[in-house]
């Protein structure tokens, strides 16, 4: 790890909190998480055309990667096993979680990819006692808890073509409740069990948000198709 730079003392202290861990440092976790969301972004979203989503996914790797150089947290090979793994963890989910329909050729089945981040959650918790890095517990914890309020969540709505859109008032109120339970949760330093069930129920509830606004009439919901 490199050296922090003869900065001030607080600038110091936070330049070494944000760039040393007591992790592993091979592959790059930066490099193959990076990896993992932009390119999933490629593919699932819809904006722009897939040529420009791609390269503006490949700056953003491209970015995150060569900072960890940068900052001489992590080698060239590193970040390239890194890369190469997010790469292949895409390929195999891509195929895995795959929809059975086959009107839906090239679209992911939503609980599919939930219970395999489930399953990734468990065993990261897993490694996390086994080696005994408690400064990820957390982490995995919200992971697992994420992954099952998503399950959870979209089972929930399955088999409804449509649903409201949320009205900018009740948004504002379901997305300042979640982010403040959680929130606490992180600062309270919650138990396992505590962040898991907060976390799941957060994710849940993000989800249902707009079928519960349209069973109570609140706000303008105007429909939408899935």
């Amino acid at each position: 790890v490199a050296a922090a730079p003869a900065w001030p003392s607080p600038l110091s202290d936070l330049f070494v909190s944000f760039t040393t861990d007591d992790g592993f440092g091979f592959p790059s976790g930066h490099a193959l998480g990076t990896t993992v969301v932009y390119g999933a972004a490629v593919s699932l979203l819809d904006v722009w055309d897939r040529r420009r989503r791609l390269v503006a996914a490949a700056v953003v790797v491209g970015i995150v990667s060569l900072s960890r150089v940068f900052l001489g947290v992590h080698y060239g090979v590193d970040i390239v096993v890194g890369v190469l793994l997010g790469l292949g963890f895409l390929k195999a989910v891509s195929v895995v979680a795959a929809a059975d329909d086959p009107d839906a050729t090239g679209h992911l089945d939503p609980a599919r990819l939930f219970a395999i981040a489930a399953g990734l959650s468990v065993l990261a918790l897993a490694v996390v006692f086994a080696t005994g890095l408690s400064g990820h517990t957390e982490n995995a914890a919200a992971a697992l808890g994420g992954s099952l309020g998503g399950l959870l969540g979209w089972t929930r709505l399955a088999g409804h073509e449509s649903l409201p859109t949320l009205s900018p008032p009740v948004a504002l109120v379901a997305f300042l409740g979640a982010g403040g339970l959680w929130v606490g949760v992180d600062v309270a330093d919650a138990s396992v069990p505590v962040t898991v069930l907060v976390t799941a129920a957060v994710v849940a509830f993000i989800l249902v948000a707009p079928r519960i606004q349209g069973r109570l009439g609140l706000g303008n919901a105007t429909r939408r198709a899935d």
